[in-house]
Parts: C-alpha cells; sequence; structure tokens
C-alpha cells in the first residue's frame, strides 16, 4: 500500500510540474503578443519623425508602418495558432487540477492527503 502512494505521489508532482510549465507557457504566449503590439507602436511613433528632406522624411515613414503593419500581422499569425492550442491546455488543466487539500481514494479506502509527510520520515 505505501508503495502505491508513493507512485501516486510522483504522480501527482509530475502532474503539478506540467501544469506549471502550461501556466509558464501562456505567460510567455502573452508576453510575446504584448512585445509585438508594443514593437509596432513604436515602429509607428518613428514614422512620426522628419529630416530635413522631405523624400528621405516619406521613405523613413513607409518603412516604419510597413514594419509596424509586419509586427502586427505576426502577432495575429501567433494568435491563430496559439489559440487552439490554448483552448485544448485549457480544458486540460482544468480537467488535471488538482485540489490541494483533496482525499485520496484508493480500492474504496479514503485516506488523507499526507503522503508528503510520510515520505519525510
Amino acid at each position: 500500500m505505501a508503495a502505491l502512494r508513493v507512485e501516486w505521489v510522483k504522480a501527482r508532482a509530475h502532474t503539478l510540474c506540467w501544469n506549471e510549465e502550461v501556466l509558464l507557457l501562456r505567460e510567455e504566449m502573452r508576453r510575446t503578443r504584448t512585445f509585438l503590439e508594443w514593437k509596432a507602436r513604436w515602429w509607428e511613433n518613428h514614422a512620426k519623425f522628419t529630416v530635413d528632406d522631405s523624400l528621405s522624411s516619406e521613405g523613413m515613414a513607409v518603412y516604419a508602418f510597413r514594419q509596424a503593419v509586419l509586427q502586427r500581422r505576426l502577432s495575429n499569425s501567433f494568435l491563430q495558432l496559439w489559440s487552439a492550442s490554448l483552448t485544448t491546455n485549457q480544458v486540460h488543466a482544468s480537467q488535471s487540477n488538482v485540489d490541494e487539500d483533496e482525499d485520496i481514494v484508493i480500492h474504496g479506502e479514503t485516506y488523507e492527503d499526507d503522503a508528503e509527510d510520510d515520505l519525510e520520515d
């Protein structure tokens, strides 16, 4: 019975690690999109700068606006790529969410979740 509890604790630890990885990946995705949007606005602000030569100013503005469009397209393409993955992961995460105070039921017997304390002894 003790071996089964140890295996359960190991499996639970793996689940918690994977849940953390999913959270970190979601945060990385959010930060990537936030950065790309910031960079697009940065390029748009740089399009407003002028130089003495009007032709150069126009060329710089066109280049800056083009870069802003590219940044937004990249952000939108990431959103499309990641949206299916995020939806799938949200479903899996909600199914595998382990309550910290959840009792263990093995073969109809209920045990308190104190297996981690047993490992310290």
